[in-house]
């Protein structure tokens, strides 16, 4: 499990400028040990994005990656397109 282990809030305007997801538990790199390939899915189950202004930024490549993913919201993020890589999202629900 993916556990907060910060997050940076600017003072002024309430905003997330900073969020760390790192797994202080180990368990997500052991499960990848003996088959870590470059583009290898992340233990990332639920993804919320949604009403973040990214400024009309093309959608990260890099989602498509994320294989075990079950929930993914960009709605109202401003995000631009779809990139081929979310065939990869298989375990959405």
């Amino acid at each position: 499990m993916l556990h907060l282990e910060r997050c940076f809030l600017d003072i002024q305007t309430g905003n997330v400028i900073r969020l760390d997801l790192k797994d202080t538990s180990g368990n997500c790199y052991r499960k990848k040990m003996g088959y870590l390939i470059s583009g290898n899915s992340t233990c990332l189950e639920y993804l919320d994005l949604g009403e973040n202004d990214f400024q009309g930024l093309a959608t990260p490549t890099f989602l498509g990656s994320l294989e075990k993913l079950q929930y993914l919201n960009l709605t109202h993020s401003s995000l631009v397109g779809i990139p081929p890589s979310f065939g990869n999202l298989s375990n959405l629900q």
